[in-house]
């Protein structure tokens, strides 16, 4: 063990310090523990604040539906054209109409099945004439029809009796009707013009 020399630095009460092998250590600076308090405390805080941020972002986060309800969008009602609707014919109905406004006493029937006009009238002389109506409504109708005319009167026998019976039964087919001109034709060759007849002498010129 050694000693400084006399003149060397003085300690406490005139002795020379001591400065062995492992000299005493210097007293704690309280300058750095106050800067590492300080740092803590930031350390704490900050972690505080996010973990309250956090719980805050859970608590929105699981308040927002996480579905979100789709609308189609609305689509706008296109009205529909009507649709015009043709009443079917009433072909029986309309040639009972135009005939028997020319020929009171006949009667129509009309057989889609054949497609055949037969027309039933009594005559008391005038049938000739009142064929041209009769071929002219069936020709207006435009249904490409065959027509069959029945006259019916009464016959007087050679003892005075009278008895009814077919005095006319003419037939037009189709092309035959699409050639007359029922305003034109002759009536002494009206009945003639018939793809079939029947004329009673008492209805012939």
């Amino acid at each position: 063990m050694s000693f400084g020399p006399p003149g060397g630095p003085q300690g406490t009460g005139g002795r020379t310090a001591w400065e062995g092998p492992n000299p005493r250590p210097a007293p704690p600076d309280n300058t750095r523990r106050w800067l590492i308090g300080v740092g803590v405390l930031v350390v704490v805080t900050v972690a505080a604040t996010v973990m309250e941020s956090g719980e805050g972002d859970s608590a929105i986060s699981s308040s927002v539906p996480t579905s979100v309800e789709t609308t189609a969008p609305a689509t706008e009602d296109v009205e529909e054209p009507a649709v015009e609707v043709i009443p079917e014919r009433d072909i029986e109905r309309e040639l009972t109409e135009s005939i028997t406004a020319e020929v009171p006493t006949a009667s129509v029937i009309y057989t889609e099945a054949d497609n055949t006009v037969h027309l039933i009238a009594v005559t008391t002389g005038g049938i000739r004439a009142q064929t041209r109506p009769i071929l002219a409504a069936v020709k207006a109708s435009e249904v490409g029809a065959t027509l069959r005319l029945d006259a019916l009167a009464d016959l007087k026998d050679e003892y005075g009796d009278s008895t009814p019976g077919t005095v006319l039964r003419v037939v037009y087919m189709p092309d035959t009707i699409a050639r007359i001109n029922p305003d034109g034709i002759n009536l002494r060759h009206i009945w003639e013009v018939a793809d079939e007849s029947y004329v009673h002498p008492v209805l012939r010129w």
